[in-house]
Parts: structure tokens; sequence; C-alpha cells
């Protein structure tokens, strides 16, 4: 926000909640502050002296698409929370705001980032504990499969997948699904064989 009011108040209302902030005035600034540390929410005024708060939000969410983002602005109009939203804003809040409202949202905002964080994190362990679980061996033509699986679950092209009865064929296609962009939706089986 470029009014030091607002950052004082935001400062008397959140910091007592033990958050740690940091304040910009401009775009430029803010985005030094998001690319130099991890934050768990940041209040966003759509009007900044050097750009539009909503392009400074679409680059947030292209870079850092896990960090929630509040904004807040003196002119709030229908059309520019609904353009938040669609941008990907965690919530909107029109000037001047409620304190209470404030503390209440940034609590969400902050559980919300943390709650992205840590599933993202336990997907992530999850495939690396279960990496190969069920396919066994060590041979090249194996260490071939593997990485094979690796190179096709990052595509998004159709895999055909063919052996005979009994090789592996739907436990690389397992394999495959758990690497791919899709891994979070279901697998299903079809045998074409009755």
């Amino acid at each position: 926000d470029d009014e030091p009011v607002v950052v004082d108040v935001m400062r008397e209302v959140l910091g007592p909640d033990g958050y740690e902030i940091a304040a910009a005035s401009d775009a430029w600034s803010a985005r030094g502050l998001v690319e130099g540390e991890d934050w768990d929410a940041l209040l966003l005024d759509v009007m900044l002296p050097d750009e539009n708060g909503l392009e400074l939000l679409r680059w947030i969410r292209e870079r850092h698409p896990d960090l929630a983002v509040v904004v807040i602005t003196a002119f709030g109009t229908v059309e520019d929370a609904v353009a938040a939203m669609k941008i990907g804003a965690f919530h909107y809040v029109a000037k001047p705001f409620n304190n209470d409202e404030v503390r209440h949202v940034v609590a969400r905002a902050v559980q919300s980032t943390r709650l992205r964080l840590e599933n993202r994190d336990l997907r992530k362990a999850l495939l690396e504990r279960h990496r190969f679980e069920r396919i066994v061996g060590r041979s090249r033509p194996m260490q071939e499969v593997y990485r094979f699986i690796e190179q096709v679950a990052q595509s998004r092209s159709t895999v055909l997948i063919q052996g005979e009865s009994g090789t592996g064929k739907e436990l690389v296609a397992q394999a495959i699904h758990r690497r791919s962009l899709r891994s979070g939706k279901p697998f299903l089986v079809v045998n074409s064989n009755s």
C-alpha cells in the first residue's frame, strides 16, 4: 500500500498476532519482497503509484501460486472484486475496513497458504516414497523403463503400453499416472481382454 497510514494501521492490527510484517509502497518494491522471501499472505492495494494492483496479482499468481493474496482498495467496485477473484485473490476487502475482519481474513489466508504448501510437500514425499514401489528390477532394460516413465509422465500425450500378460503393464501405467499432471485425478483400469 502506498499510504503510510494504512501500513501503520496494519502493523497495529496484525503485529500483536505475531505476524512478521514487511511493507512495500509500490509494485516494483512488492515484487522484490515477494521474490526475496517466502510469505504466508500478502495484502495488496489495487491502486499503486506505478502499476494497477490487479496486474501485480497476475504476476504473483504466475510465480507464487500458493501465496494467498488479499486485495484491498478504497475504490472498491463489484467489477474489481470479481476481477480480483478471477485472477486468484484469496479475498477482497474494501476500505475503510473493519480491523476484526482484516484479522480474520489474514488468519484464514495464512492457514490457506500453509495448507497448500503442506499438501504439495506431502504429495512430493509420497511420490518419492512410492517411487517405483511395486515395479521390481535393476537391469539395464528396467532402468530404461524407469527413465521412460519419468519422461512420459510430464507430457500431455496419450501413452500405449503393450506387452505379454503378467509383465506389469498396469504397474507402469500407475507409475506414469502418479507422476503426471493429472495425478490428483482418478486412475481407472479398463480390461480390454474381456
